[in-house]
């Protein structure tokens, strides 16, 4: 018997509403319809169960060199020497200043390309015998993204250093390491046979990709994250939260250490995407203003690149990802108008890898709701009270990493008395750390480009204060009585040393030293 209209009708109403609820699987409820894939897993491993303890001898400590992009002199930068300084760190090299500020048709009046063109200058400089040598190149602009004609046009940023050096090594071994597992793991049998193929500079990690435009090839390539997926709940991903509640997955360029000879082939290439940009007709130049997008750029080209030649060793197809708010079925071929890339099959792997996790940097915009600053030895619930309801659960629990508890640095204990609050004296868990309340991490640098306020309201918190004055004051006689004409807080400008008088005039005591604060708060 022929079924009738009747039946026909109700079950096509039948399978209409079982696509309804199958395409709800892949789309965010929101008003925007927002493709997201959802995947079902909370769990946040601890540092020790995803990061390999490597070991770092002292000669590797002493092969380190620490480049600061700061075109121009302020308390800003010298806060980021001043951290350095008291952590243990080498000297550094100001990189730019005075230059690559002055044109107004692009980002940061030209700063940024000036961090590029300075970076590989000092690079290329190099000796073959540093070629192994680190590398770790931390922005300090200052006035970050300052442009001349709308000084309000964007944020600034801080860079602050609060780990040690020796954790850092730690950390950037652990994360190429394992950075290179999970690329074996998804590259398969190409990882083998493209033996180019390896991860060697590592980059902070950002949340949002760089020009944020999924049909761009810095965007649409790029892998998933390879953090939990529910970090943020049911608004993970969610576009309406302003990238707030997204994943770290993008690269940021605040902070990228690698070899002086892997840092050389980064460096290179993004100096010939720049040439390239200049004599485009297209506006790119403008684009490539920012050296953030032009590094991205370059990770979407890498990416793209790996993905190609894993297809090219019988791997099978990519899995869905969602980038920009856009389902991504193909990262070689998106179903949507994109960006084609230039012929890149000949480009060498730069090994670019992201600090996913935020061990060796975090930086604030975007991630207010995510960090906060605590001390390990007290309870931690009860720092959290007063916090602004997150979309996190706070997976913190009040262990220390086992890379800082086992840190072979000394810290200047002797300088400050025992007594005095929040003295050097005391252990790691005694200070206040800035952590990541999702992700479980303390992270090396922070690097303050947030909302503004915030760095002026968290300087004070870092575990130096109120005793920075006399502890740099005490590193400064300690060098100065070894006979070192390189006294520490200083710093290498074009290659001539400059110390710290003259790097951070009395005008900026008032509010590099907050010693009247906690006087107050101590009386």
């Amino acid at each position: 018997m022929l079924p009738t209209c009747g039946t026909r009708r109700q079950s096509l109403i039948v399978l209409a509403v079982f696509a309804i609820l199958l395409c709800s699987l892949f789309y965010n409820h929101n008003d925007l319809r927002v493709p997201r894939l959802l995947v079902d897993s909370r769990f946040v491993p601890k540092p020790h169960q995803r990061l390999p303890l490597l070991p770092v001898a002292k000669e590797d400590l002493q092969k380190v060199h620490v480049l600061l992009p700061a075109p121009s002199r302020d308390v800003s930068t010298c806060k980021t020497i001043l951290s350095a300084t008291v952590m243990g760190y080498p000297i550094p090299h100001i990189l730019g200043h005075g230059e690559g500020e002055h044109d107004e048709t692009l980002i940061g009046g030209g700063r940024h390309l000036s961090k590029i063109e300075k970076t590989l200058e000092w690079l290329s400089s190099q000796p073959p015998e540093h070629a192994s040598d680190t590398v770790v190149i931390v922005d300090a602009y200052g006035a970050f993204n300052h442009h001349p004609s709308n000084p309000t046009a964007h944020a600034t940023g801080e860079a602050w250093f609060q780990l040690p050096l020796d954790v850092l090594l730690k950390r950037y071994r652990g994360n190429l390491e394992s950075s290179n597992r999970r690329l074996a793991e998804r590259m398969g049998v190409a990882f083998e046979k493209e033996n180019d193929i390896r991860q060697r500079v590592v980059f902070g990690a950002d949340k949002m990709c760089t020009p944020a435009d999924p049909a761009s090839v810095a965007c649409y390539p790029i892998p998933e994250s390879p953090l939990p997926k529910e970090i943020y709940g049911p608004w993970t991903e969610d576009m309406r939260l302003n990238h707030t509640a997204h994943l770290n997955r993008y690269l940021s360029a605040n902070f990228i250490v690698g070899s002086v000879e892997d840092m050389t082939r980064v460096f290179t290439r993004a100096s010939q995407k720049i040439d390239l940009a200049r004599n485009s007709t297209n506006g790119a130049y403008a684009i490539s203003g920012s050296d953030q997008a032009v590094f991205q750029h370059m990770f979407g080209e890498q990416e793209y690149r790996r993905e190609a030649l894993r297809r090219r060793h019988h791997g099978g197809p990519a899995d869905l990802s969602v980038v920009e708010g856009a389902l991504v079925h193909n990262p070689l071929n998106p179903n949507f108008p994109h960006e084609i890339p230039d012929t890149i099959s000949s480009l060498p792997d730069l090994g670019i890898a992201v600090d996913y996790w935020a061990d060796l940097a975090t930086q604030t915009d975007l991630h207010e709701d995510d960090g906060r600053w605590l001390t390990y030895a007290h309870d931690i619930p009860p720092q959290l009270i007063g916090r602004r309801p997150g979309i996190c659960v706070p997976q913190v629990d009040g262990a220390l990493p086992l890379d800082l508890l086992n840190s072979t640095t000394r810290l200047p204990r002797a300088i400050v008395s025992d007594a005095a609050l929040w003295s050097p004296a005391r252990g790691w868990d005694e200070m206040p750390l800035y952590s990541n309340l999702c992700l479980d991490t303390i992270p090396v640098v922070v690097n303050h480009n947030g909302p503004q306020e915030n760095r002026h309201r968290d300087w004070p918190e870092m575990w130096m204060q109120p005793h920075a004055r006399r502890i740099l004051d005490g590193l400064m006689k300690k060098t100065e009585e070894e006979g070192r004409y390189e006294i520490a807080g200083g710093a290498y400008i074009d290659w001539e040393y400059t110390g710290w008088e003259q790097l951070c005039p009395a005008g900026f005591e008032a509010e590099l030293y907050r010693e009247t604060a906690f006087l107050g708060e101590q009386s």
